[in-house]
């Protein structure tokens, strides 16, 4: 419950008279819960969604026939979205049962927050489920909501987080370092309103650096106002550093294109003012990783080769590329790590976030032996 999202639907489910179910967490055993649980309101991040996603594909790509059917499915599906259609009848729904019924079949709404999803994949779960997808954008220290997308959009994605809600205003501040500039429609998205805490406790100087004395609440995200007056995130403020050739870099902004490859279940990139390129801890999904790189070993073997990680991360470096990553921007070594970040082993914060700090301690001995071998 330290999740500010997570609390917002369970007190939305109790005034409703609804009742929910708690996962145990793990992303491994995700899928048969959810069958066996059969919800009809789904909440969850991003992260769940891509589980989800790459299960499909999967399974579509085993399969000739298989991946021919729901490919013409989704499409026709989406031709009828992009029209405002909604069909609950459908002459493909045979083709789209056994994947709708891998949630329990009777899924109608899924409500998604607390990091950007990518449009693909919004749209090809909205295609496939057939259900409202709201995706919510805001923070703890704003309630959790400050945008929501509509329940009657179903125009193709464009990587909004829709509009601002009633309760609060919106505006974007210039952030002359990255070369956002409001009056160009670009810069860090800034909320005031009631929803918007009164401060850290016991804590002014955090306060001071994050409320404004016109109360305005500095996220650190970089938003672009959209010609249909939706808002999109395009950026990070927060924890960008500079390189040794001068270039600003946002790594979260980064680990959220790679992430978005199904061969990857978490990324830590890293760098500093001190060296010219930068180096990433990388956790592959094991089920998808093993099938290109396993050949009869053990996972833990498969990512100790060191020729497989090199091979490994230039196939994710094309991917991020083609998906406009700069090329001072990408990694130019990694580390395969089989433990997943987690709030146990200290590299997640109770609200799934990266742990930075610990992350970077726990593999300093790593990255600077990468480093050393790139100098060389």
């Amino acid at each position: 419950m330290a999740h500010i999202f997570e609390r917002g639907v369970h007190c939305t489910m109790m005034i409703a008279g609804g009742s929910w179910y708690f996962g145990t967490g793990n992303l491994k055993t995700l899928l048969p819960e959810i069958k066996a649980v059969r919800p009809t309101v789904f909440g969850s991040v991003p992260r769940v969604m891509n589980r989800i996603y790459e299960k499909v594909q999967n399974q579509m790509n085993d399969s000739k026939i298989k991946n021919f059917l729901l490919t013409r499915a989704t499409k026709a599906k989406r031709k009828k979205l992009d029209k405002g259609k909604v069909e609950s009848l459908s002459i493909w729904n045979p083709a789209l049962k056994k994947a709708r019924n891998s949630l329990g079949g009777r899924v109608h709404t899924w409500i998604c927050g607390a990091a950007p999803i990518d449009p693909n994949v919004k749209g090809f779960i909205k295609e496939l489920f057939g259900c409202y997808i709201v995706e919510a954008y805001g923070q703890t220290e704003n309630v959790g909501c400050g945008t929501g997308t509509s329940f009657t959009n179903y125009q193709k994605e464009d990587g909004s987080v829709g509009v601002p809600q009633p309760w609060n205003e919106l505006r974007l501040a210039d952030v002359p370092d990255m070369d956002y500039y409001a009056k160009e429609g670009k810069g860090e998205i800034c909320f005031r309103g009631d929803n918007v805490m009164q401060g850290y406790y016991n804590d002014p100087a955090k306060t001071a650096e994050t409320i404004d004395k016109e109360d305005w609440l500095h996220t650190g995200d970089i938003g672009m106002w959209l010609e249909n007056g939706t808002i999109k995130i395009i950026d990070r403020k927060k924890n960008i550093y500079k390189t040794a050739q001068g270039e600003y870099i946002a790594p979260e902004k980064i680990e959220g294109v790679y992430g978005k490859h199904t061969q990857i279940m978490q990324m830590f990139l890293f760098g500093s003012s001190l060296q010219a390129m930068n180096v990433a801890i990388v956790v592959p999904n094991e089920e998808s990783f093993m099938k290109e790189y396993g050949h009869g070993r053990t996972f833990e073997e498969a990512c100790a080769d060191i020729n497989k990680a090199a091979q490994f991360l230039k196939a994710l470096n094309l991917f991020a590329r083609k998906d406009g990553i700069k090329g001072y921007e990408i990694p130019k070594a990694c580390y395969l790590e089989t433990e997943p970040f987690s709030i146990e082993n200290g590299l997640l914060t109770p609200t799934q976030k990266t742990k930075r700090p610990a992350i970077q301690k726990k593999y300093k001995e790593i990255m600077d032996k990468l480093y050393e071998e790139l100098n060389q």
